[in-house]
């Protein structure tokens, strides 16, 4: 323990060495640029920093910049309330960064605790320099946005349940089942693991505990995590009506992820088929993205229609999806670094290939475009270097497939990838702890099983 102690102190010392006086420098050329309230910036930070306002100043939870603040249900009250409390203690939103920061350095410290389960301490700590040397952690660390306490949170309770001795069963599965609870207040993509974590830990606890115990455990967990939720649920009910936790996932299933289904399929424009939609989904306003369609109830109908076209070729669909999505293992964090900068400073860039989706590309076929496009992409080395991570966390996975929170890593890996309405590289961030350690280990088998061959080749 005193050993890993020094590594913690090493990664949190290296963690605020480069993120503290980096976000001030950022910080320092915002000025020139459109993000001149940075660490605020453009888009669902918008949103966060409204909600967080309301909740200080008029006591409702609402994203509404001006009266009646009608209460809504697109953002969850997690990471507002994260913004509303730190603000509210230093002030500034520059403190809000300084935290996330910190959060980051806990993040890369319960990386190295997961993998040195695994493999060596010193292969821990490259795969988590690694993560924190990421420009896609950095910039998510230092803006108003919900990924990196999600992360946190996440992480957190993973590491817990599975991975930490210092904890009873019956703790370890409050701890991280309120935990889970928050993750899904800050982001709902994590709706579904307060079902997957408890069979999971059955299946994990099997044979070592006693069937009483795990079943406790399994049961707290769950029950933990709805407390956490309950205000929510009630507050929704009450204000539209209906049970739920957001209405953001279902506008963006039908008018994204099936819209551009049906158009590659049916080979219409994408503009088009949006527009047939909305007709049949009588969308209120000019558009499905106006906040009225944003609602609880609004879900359920656009969940139904979406689901038809879904069922109405599941196959074709879960194909689309897969191709659609499998590039969040792939995309730059340096390319992205470099437009965000761009916005910061001012200086105008769209690199040629910002035009391009690989995913469209290979999806429709045109895979002459496809390697044109990637001949012509000043990221092509980054892109590829993710790819072998990936392939090397598929060989981890098959090399230690024995061991079952190998399974686990990959289980969420994939998890956090198949519910996305398009491919960026900011949906990588939940991804990338878990990709990582299966990484980690894949490379630590193959160059272990190399120098095994070279050396009885040499005897």
């Amino acid at each position: 323990m005193k050993d890993n102690a020094k590594y913690i102190a090493a990664l949190f010392a290296i963690v605020l060495t480069i993120y503290i006086p980096a976000f001030f420098l950022l910080r320092n050329y915002s000025q020139f640029g459109a993000d001149k309230d940075f660490p605020i910036t453009r888009g669902d930070t918008e949103d966060y920093v409204s909600a967080a306002n309301n909740m200080r100043d008029h006591r409702t939870f609402s994203i509404a910049t001006e009266a009646p603040f009608a209460p809504d249900t697109l953002r969850t009250p997690g990471y507002p309330l994260f913004l509303w409390a730190a603000t509210s203690v230093f002030g500034s939103y520059i403190f809000v960064s300084i935290l996330q920061i910190l959060l980051t350095a806990l993040n890369c410290c319960i990386l190295f605790l997961m993998i040195q389960k695994f493999i060596p301490k010193k292969w821990a700590l490259g795969a988590s320099l690694l993560y924190l040397l990421d420009p896609n952690v950095m910039w998510f660390s230092f803006i108003v946005m919900a990924d990196t306490l999600f992360v946190s949170l996440v992480l957190l309770a993973v590491y817990i349940l599975f991975f930490s001795d210092k904890f009873s069963p019956i703790y370890k599965n409050i701890i991280a089942g309120a935990l889970i609870g928050g993750a899904i207040l800050v982001k709902p993509i994590a709706i579904l693991l307060p079902f997957i974590l408890p069979l999971f830990y059955i299946w994990f606890e099997r044979g070592k505990i006693s069937v009483k115990a795990i079943a406790i455990g399994a049961g707290l967990f769950v029950v933990s995590c709805m407390l956490i939720l309950a205000p929510w649920l009630i507050r929704n009910k009450i204000a539209q009506g209906e049970w739920g936790i957001s209405s953001a996932g279902a506008p963006g299933l039908l008018f994204c992820n099936v819209a551009e289904f049906l158009s590659a399929s049916r080979h219409k424009d994408l503009v088009l088929v949006r527009s047939e939609l909305e007709k049949e989904a009588r969308i209120s306003g000019s558009s499905w993205r106006d906040l009225e369609n944003w609602t609880l109830k609004r879900s359920q109908e656009f969940n139904a229609l979406a689901k038809k076209y879904i069922l109405g070729d599941p196959l074709g669909y879960a194909k689309f999806h897969l191709i659609k999505n499998l590039p969040v293992f792939l995309m730059s964090g340096f390319e992205d670094a470099r437009i965000n900068l761009a916005h910061l400073t001012g200086v105008a860039y769209e690199p040629e290939t910002a035009k391009l989706n690989y995913s469209d590309l290979v999806a429709s076929g045109n895979f002459r475009a496809f390697f044109s496009a990637v001949i012509k992409d000043a990221f092509v080395l980054e892109k590829f270097f993710w790819f072998l991570v990936f392939c090397g966390a598929l060989a981890g996975a098959w090399l230690m497939r024995k061991e079952k929170l190998v399974w686990l890593m990959l289980l969420l890996m994939f998890y956090f990838m198949l519910p996305l309405p398009y491919a960026h590289v900011r949906y990588r961030l939940p991804i990338e702890p878990f990709l990582l350690t299966l990484a980690s280990i894949g490379l630590f088998q193959i160059t272990g099983a190399l120098m095994r061959k070279r050396s009885s080749a040499s005897a």
